[in-house]
């Protein structure tokens, strides 16, 4: 059952942050940002808080909607917290009874109603597509009949009909190739935004003092895999990839059931200062059965690693093959993905590299994604006024 709280008042919301009172409220822009869940360390938060500072830089009024608050001392804007059944249909539906009309609506959910859906997490889908490829017929057929995942499909149905959302931002071609082919919505309304990548800020000692503790020499190749699920990001196809290839470790990082155990393979566990490894490893590996478009990457190219990785990434699009990183066809085929790991074995490759994928990753900037995202808060925001103009 769900519960819905309808008496909310935003004036009465919790904040630690109050806009000021010389802004003028009656020439503000409502927008309200909708976002399951919460992670400190989770690229989605870190993109919301972004945008809301861009948005209140604009003077705007942002209010965040979850399903659990949110720490003040990350979230210094006014949020509300949505009592619901705990599904995410349960989570739409109560949030579609409760959002305000006048609020430009910008979601990272599948909510029914929303002005703009960012499809981060891609095509549920077209992901479940893709792992029937490499799964077992009994894993195929359980999953078939999972609740979770015909709630979500169903769900995915609703969100992506041209009534239903005004605008969808996908952050990759392969995202909204799939969301126009399977769900005919109009590609006219879907804007392909790249996720953004910081500066990178390692310690200046990080290469050498983590290669040291991993026991690598200076002439070993240090290829690093990192994300947790690894089914899906495909370390079990890593390590066949780079299995007995000479001077070359694997280092994993992220968390899981290791698939394999073997003396060039260096499990790392939970990492949090990934520009550390990043600066310790000489490639970048991710050989994903399912990816809209993998920070890890981008992180990777920042750092100056050419990145190995399949063409159901949408990082894949931007890679230049044999320049910037190499992409293969089917991660689950060894041959390809040994080749490429063969290829940028070659530390004069890498060296090649290195200003390439840098430059890369500063083109695909935070401050690029942010004001493209605002761009599409602001075309909507016109097409309202618009059409209330046209009502008067």
């Amino acid at each position: 059952m769900v519960s819905i709280e309808t008496s909310v008042n935003h004036k009465h919301l919790k904040c630690s942050t109050k806009f000021s009172s010389t802004m003028p409220v009656s020439s503000k822009t409502s927008v309200a940002l909708v976002r399951r869940g919460f992670s400190r360390s989770g690229g989605a938060e870190a993109y919301l808080r972004r945008l809301a500072t861009g948005l209140f830089e604009r003077r705007c009024e942002v209010t965040l909607y979850n399903d659990r608050p949110w720490p003040e001392d990350y979230w210094p804007y006014p949020q509300l917290s949505i009592s619901h059944g705990g599904s995410p249909r349960d989570f739409s539906r109560a949030f579609h009874r409760l959002r305000n009309p006048k609020e430009i609506i910008f979601s990272m959910e599948r909510v029914v109603g929303c002005d703009i859906y960012r499809a981060g997490d891609g095509v549920h889908a077209a992901w479940l597509k893709r792992r029937a490829e490499v799964d077992t017929p009994i894993r195929i057929f359980l999953r078939k009949f999972s609740p979770k995942h015909r709630a979500l499909l169903a769900l995915e149905r609703q969100v992506f009909k041209a009534d239903h959302t005004r605008l969808v931002i996908a952050n990759s071609e392969m995202v909204k190739r799939e969301i126009t082919e399977r769900f005919a919505y109009p590609a006219s309304q879907i804007t392909v935004i790249f996720n953004g990548v910081p500066p990178p800020n390692p310690s200046p000692d990080a290469r050498e003092r983590l290669r040291n503790a991993l026991g690598l020499a200076p002439t070993d190749t240090a290829v690093l895999f990192a994300g947790s699920g690894w089914e899906r990001k495909g370390l079990k196809f890593a390590i066949e990839a780079c299995r007995g290839i000479p001077n070359l470790t694997l280092l994993v990082a992220g968390r899981g059931n290791p698939p394999s155990h073997s003396d060039f393979i260096r499990y790392l566990g939970e990492v949090r200062q990934m520009e550390d490894h990043y600066a310790a490893a000489d490639v970048f590996l991710l050989p994903t059965l399912y990816d809209p478009f993998s920070n890890a990457c981008l992180e990777a190219l920042a750092a100056g690693l050419p990145v190995i990785t399949s063409r159901a990434n949408g990082v894949s699009e931007v890679l230049e093959n044999e320049k910037t990183g190499s992409v293969v066809s089917n991660p689950a085929l060894p041959t390809e993905l040994r080749r490429a790991v063969k290829f940028w074995h070659s530390s004069e490759h890498r060296v090649a590299a290195q200003p390439r994928c840098r430059e890369l990753a500063e083109r695909l900037s935070l401050t690029a994604n942010t004001q493209q995202t605002l761009e599409c808060i602001e075309q909507i925001r016109e097409a309202k006024a618009q059409r209330a103009a046209e009502v008067e």
